[in-house]
């Protein structure tokens, strides 16, 4: 994954006096790459986690979360799991890989599952309240920055 800067960058440097197959190949891999990019599956629990798009945030809620960047946009979907014996709400992912960050000072809202609704701010994905042992499943999309 790449900005469209990098991007941009990546090809020009292949791009020199003396092209050659090996660059134009490169090149065109780059290319290929932002149209068929790789899915990532976040998964945090309490025993083990799988983890580069984002990071634990909040104890008693556990997540899996797909998400997949095309271009500046990027969809995801999953659940939040309430572990706990109590309702628990706020911030329960935040978002550490700066190319999956959501744009600077938008607010991006999706629709979940039981009439939840998941709000994304910065870095961070939040919810309002998750009943005692529930899960939230939502799916949605926000843009980032170029």
């Amino acid at each position: 994954m790449a900005t469209k800067t990098n991007l941009i960058s990546a090809i020009n440097a292949q791009l020199t006096a003396i092209i050659t197959q090996a660059k134009v190949r490169l090149a065109s891999s780059l290319i290929v790459d932002e149209l068929y990019p790789t899915t990532y599956y976040e998964d945090y629990n309490e025993t083990s986690n799988v983890l580069v798009i984002t990071n634990f945030y909040q104890v008693g809620f556990r997540y899996d979360v797909s998400f997949k960047k095309v271009g500046n946009t990027v969809f995801y979907s999953g659940y939040v799991w309430n572990t706990t014996n109590e309702i628990k709400s706020g911030t329960f992912i935040q978002v550490v890989n700066t190319e999956f960050l959501p744009q600077i000072n938008k607010v991006f809202y999706t629709s979940a599952s039981r009439g939840q609704r998941i709000g994304i701010q910065g870095d961070y994905f939040s919810i309002l309240a998750v009943g005692v042992s529930e899960k939230t499943y939502f799916s949605g999309q926000y843009t980032t920055n170029d």
